[in-house]
Order: structure tokens, then sequence, then C-alpha cells
């Protein structure tokens, strides 16, 4: 698990969020075929929801493949090795802290 705070983010590029949003990206390397599920849940007990972007690529204005947004923002997908990319967004006026959490499981 992983906690941080979106309070004071920029907006690095567009993702799932609403525009405009701030963002904080987050890279996953794999070595071997994962079932994968991240979860980013605020940790601030406001119920404004999260959106949770995943990308192959970093912040170089690649789309998303896969966005979901709540609270919690949940992604689960079966990948291949490789780096992968998770944007994790909130509207300004609710950016704060959060929290993201990767399992990994064999497919």
């Amino acid at each position: 698990e992983y906690r941080g705070d979106l309070l004071g983010a920029g907006s690095a590029t567009v993702s799932c969020g609403t525009d405009p949003s701030v963002d904080v990206f987050h890279s996953l390397e794999l070595t071997e075929r994962k079932n994968v599920t991240v979860v980013a849940r605020r940790t601030d007990g406001v119920p404004e929801p999260l959106a949770l972007g995943f990308r192959s690529a970093g912040c170089d204005g690649t789309p998303d493949t896969v966005c979901t947004t709540g609270t919690p923002a949940l992604f689960n997908r079966t990948l291949d090795p490789g780096t992968y990319f998770f944007v994790v967004e909130s509207r300004p006026g609710f950016a704060g802290p959060y929290a993201i959490t990767a399992y990994t499981t064999d497919p």
C-alpha cells in the first residue's frame, strides 16, 4: 500500500477524471503474467469518488486503456510482464489523502 496526497498535485495529463482534475502517477512492474487488482481509496472520509486510469505508457499523452471511478476505484485484469501505470485523479476542490494498493496473484 502506498499513501499519498493529491493536495498540491498538478495535472500532468488528461486521464479519466473530470477536467480540470489533479493527478498522481504510480507504476507497477511485472516480471511474469499476473492477475492484478488495484484499489485506490480516499483516506480522509470524503465521499467524492476517485478516478483511476490504467495505461501501458507514462504521462506522454497516451490515452488510458481502462478508466474506473468509485469510492473506492477498482481495477482488475490479467497482465503480461511489463511496466504499467496507474493515474489517481480527483477534482481540485476534493484533493486530499488517498491510498493505492496493488494485489497480484497467478492467473
